[in-house]
C-alpha cells in the first residue's frame, strides 16, 4: 500500500521513456535511410540555402 503511489509515477516514466525511445529510432531510420538511399542512387544534393535542408540535422 505504501509503494502504490510511487508505482504510478514509475510506470508513467517507463512508458514515456519507451515511447520516446521508439519514436527516436523510427525518426532516425527514416531520416538516414532516405538520405543514404539518395546518396547511393546519385540523386542527393543539398539545397541552395543548406540551412533549410531537412536532411541536415
Amino acid at each position: 500500500m505504501i509503494i502504490l503511489p510511487h508505482m504510478n509515477q514509475f510506470l508513467a516514466r517507463y512508458i514515456s521513456l519507451a515511447v520516446g525511445g521508439f519514436s527516436f529510432v523510427v525518426d532516425q531510420m527514416q531520416h538516414f535511410t532516405y538520405g543514404w538511399q539518395m546518396m547511393f542512387q546519385g540523386t542527393f544534393k543539398l539545397h541552395d540555402p543548406w540551412m533549410e535542408d531537412p536532411w541536415v540535422l
